[in-house]
C-alpha cells in the first residue's frame, strides 16, 4: 500500500511541476517578447529576447531547469548564464500555447495580427482599378475560373471591399482544389468585416477538417480576442469612472466628484487648480503626447487603412502609484493599436487621484485619439 502512495505522490508532483513550469514559461516568454518589441513591432534581432529569457531561467528552481533541459528548451553553454536558448523549441512552445499567447499576451496578439495584415499588403497593387479590369477580362477567357476568382477576391479584401471579396470566395469554394483556401480567405474577410460569429464558423469548419490548420487556428484565436476586446469596451462604458471621463460632467456630478476626490495630475498640468481645469488640461496634454508619438509613416506603410480621418477610443487606468496601466484600444488595425499603446505607455509618471481622506486611489480615463491617413495608393 505504501508503494502505491509513493507512486501516486510522484505522479501528482510531476504533473504539478509540469503545470507550474508551463504557466511560468508562458508569463516569462510573453514578458520577454514584450521587452523585445518595445520599439518595433516586428524586430529583426532576437538578442534582447534571448538575454531576457536567459535572465528569467537563471532564477528558476533546479527542478524547473531540469525539466527545461529534458525538453531541450535550454542547453548547457559556456557563458555567464550557463544556458543557451533553443529558439526552435521556443517557437514550438508558443505554437502549442497559441490560446494563451493570443488571448493573454498583448504584444504577441498585436504581432501575429500585424503579420497577417502584412500578407494583405503584399497582395495590394499600385493601380488597383486597372488590375481589376485585367482580372475581369481574364475571367472570360480562363478555363480555371476559381484561380482568377481567388486572386480577385484577395484584391478586394486587401482594399477593404469585403462584400465583393466574399462573393468571389463563395464562387471559389465550388472548385475542390480551391475550397480550403477560399474558406480560409472567406473566414478572414468576415473577421475583418467584424462578422465575428460567421468568421468563427468558417475557421472551425477548417479546423474540424484538418486539426493542424495553423492559419485557421490562429484566425480563430484572433477572432475570439477581437470579440473579447469589444466586450471589454462595452462593459467599460457602464462603469461609473469610464462614464464620467467619457462624457462631460453635469454640475451635480462635478460637485459630487469634487467632494469625493482630486483627479490625477500630469506634470504639465501642475499649475491648474480644481478638478475641471485639471481634467481639461489632462485631456489636451495626454492626447497631444500620443498624437506626437504616433509613427504615421509606420502606420501608412504597414496598416490596411484607406485614406481618411480616424478617431480611436482608448481607456486606461492610473494606478495608486501614478502609473498608466490596463491600456485598452478599440480599433481593428494592429499597427494603430500598437502605436497608440506605445504612446500611452510612454506617458511620464503622474500624481495619482486622492480620496477625500487624502489616500491615493485608482482611476479610469478614456481619451479619443485622432489621426489622419493620406495614402498614395489609388483605389
Amino acid at each position: 500500500m505504501n508503494k502505491i502512495y509513493i507512486v501516486l505522490f510522484f505522479l501528482t508532483s510531476s504533473m504539478a511541476y509540469a503545470q507550474d513550469i508551463q504557466e511560468q514559461l508562458e508569463q516569462d516568454v510573453c514578458f520577454c517578447v514584450d521587452k523585445q518589441m518595445k520599439t518595433k513591432l516586428n524586430p529583426r534581432s532576437v538578442q534582447t529576447l534571448k538575454t531576457c529569457l536567459q535572465g528569467k531561467i537563471w532564477h528558476y528552481s533546479p527542478e524547473f531547469k531540469s525539466i527545461l533541459k529534458e525538453e531541450r528548451f535550454i542547453e548547457e553553454a559556456d557563458n555567464s548564464y550557463k544556458y543557451d536558448i533553443n529558439f526552435t523549441n521556443v517557437s514550438l512552445f508558443i505554437e502549442g500555447h497559441l490560446d494563451f499567447f493570443i488571448q493573454e499576451c498583448d504584444i504577441y496578439y498585436l504581432y501575429i495580427s500585424a503579420v497577417r495584415i502584412e500578407e494583405l499588403l503584399n497582395v495590394r497593387v499600385y493601380d488597383w482599378s486597372k488590375n481589376m479590369k485585367l482580372l475581369s477580362k481574364k475571367l472570360k477567357k480562363s478555363k480555371r475560373k476559381a484561380a482568377v476568382y481567388y486572386e480577385r477576391g484577395m484584391q478586394y479584401m486587401a482594399v477593404g471591399k469585403y462584400e465583393e471579396a466574399k462573393q468571389d470566395f463563395y464562387k471559389c469554394q465550388e472548385d475542390s482544389l480551391y475550397r480550403d483556401k477560399a474558406t480560409y480567405a472567406l473566414a478572414w474577410t468576415c473577421e475583418l468585416n467584424e462578422e465575428f460569429g460567421v468568421a468563427m464558423g468558417w475557421y472551425k469548419q477548417l479546423i474540424k477538417k484538418n486539426n493542424n490548420h495553423r492559419e485557421a487556428i490562429t484566425g480563430l484565436e484572433i477572432t475570439k480576442r477581437k470579440i473579447k476586446n469589444k466586450e471589454d469596451f462595452e462593459s467599460l462604458k457602464y462603469t461609473v469612472g469610464f462614464s464620467l471621463m467619457l462624457e462631460a460632467f453635469n454640475s451635480k456630478e462635478r460637485k459630487i466628484l469634487a467632494d469625493t476626490y482630486t483627479v490625477p495630475v500630469i506634470k504639465a498640468c501642475d499649475g491648474f487648480i480644481g478638478n475641471e481645469a485639471i481634467e481639461r488640461c489632462m485631456y489636451t496634454v495626454v492626447k497631444s503626447h500620443v498624437q506626437k508619438n504616433l509613427n504615421l509613416r509606420s502606420i501608412l506603410s504597414y496598416s490596411n487603412l484607406e485614406s481618411g480621418n480616424y478617431e480611436v477610443l482608448t481607456s486606461f487606468k492610473i494606478s495608486k502609484e501614478g502609473k498608466v496601466t490596463d491600456i485598452k484600444v478599440l480599433f481593428n488595425d494592429p499597427f494603430v493599436v500598437y502605436e497608440i499603446k506605445k504612446g500611452l505607455n510612454s506617458l511620464p509618471k503622474l500624481k495619482p487621484a486622492l480620496s477625500a481622506d487624502g489616500e491615493p486611489i485608482e482611476t479610469i480615463y478614456s481619451i479619443p485619439i485622432d489621426f489622419a491617413i493620406r495614402n498614395s495608393i489609388r483605389y
